[in-house]
C-alpha cells in the first residue's frame, strides 16, 4: 500500500460529515480482468493508519520492513537494563554506514505469514499445553472476516468487501446461513415435541 493510493474524502450525510479514506490497490486478484478494487477505511482504521503515514511522501509504502526494524531497535533501547558499551555503538555505526542487508520496500504476504507463524510458535513456548494457540494462517483470518460480513451485512455486501466480482463464490464458501436455518428448524421441531 502506497501513500498515493489512499484517497481522502469528506462525506456529508444527515447534516454530519464523516472522513472516509479509500485505498485502491494497483494490483489485486481481479486486476488482470481490468476490474477496480476499492477498500474503504473508517475512523478506527484512519486512527491506526495515521501513525504510519506521518512523514511519508506520496510514493512511499505505508508499511516498510526497515521501519519495523527501527521500531524494534528503539523499543529494545528503551527497555535496556545495562549501559550501551562503546564497542556496540561502534558496530552499530559501521552497520549503518555499510549495510549488508538490503530491505524490501514493502511486506509480502509470505513474510507476514511467516511472522504470524513464528509469533504463534514463540507464544506457545511460554504457554502450558492446554492453553496453546492453534496454528492458523492469514487465509483463515480472511475467511473468518468474510463469513462474519456475510452474517452482518449480507452476501452482496460481503462479496463487495472481499473483492469478489460475483456473489456465487461467497454463497458457496462463506455463507453459513442455510446451515443455521436448518439447525434452527430442527431445534424448533425438537422443542415442539
Amino acid at each position: 500500500m502506497k501513500v498515493e493510493d489512499i484517497e481522502r474524502e469528506i462525506v456529508e450525510k444527515d447534516g454530519k460529515s464523516v472522513e472516509i479514506w479509500v485505498y485502491s490497490p494497483r494490483k489485486h486478484k481481479n486486476s488482470r480482468k481490468n476490474k477496480k478494487r476499492h477498500i474503504p477505511f473508517g475512523t478506527k482504521e484512519i486512527a491506526v493508519l495515521s501513525q504510519y503515514l506521518a512523514g511519508k511522501k506520496p510514493g512511499d509504502y505505508v508499511f516498510r520492513p526497515q521501519d519495523a526494524v527501527l521500531e524494534r531497535k528503539q523499543r529494545d533501547r528503551e527497555n535496556r537494563k545495562t549501559p550501551v558499551q562503546p564497542s556496540q555503538v561502534e558496530r552499530e555505526r559501521e552497520r549503518r554506514e555499510n549495510p549488508k542487508r538490503v530491505f524490501r520496500q514493502y511486506f509480502t504476504t509470505e513474510c507476514v505469514g511467516n511472522a504470524l507463524r513464528d509469533t504463534i510458535r514463540k507464544t506457545n513456548e511460554t504457554l502450558p499445553a492446554g492453553e496453546q494457540i492453534p496454528r492458523w494462517t492469514l487465509y483463515e483470518l480472511r475467511n473468518t472476516a468474510i463469513s462474519e460480513n456475510v452474517e452482518k451485512y449480507g452476501v452482496e455486501e460481503a462479496a463487495l468487501m472481499a473483492g469478489h466480482s460475483d456473489t456465487a463464490m461467497v454463497r458457496k464458501i462463506y455463507d453459513k446461513s442455510q446451515r443455521r436455518r436448518i439447525i434452527r428448524q430442527k431445534v424448533r421441531e425438537e422443542l415442539a415435541e
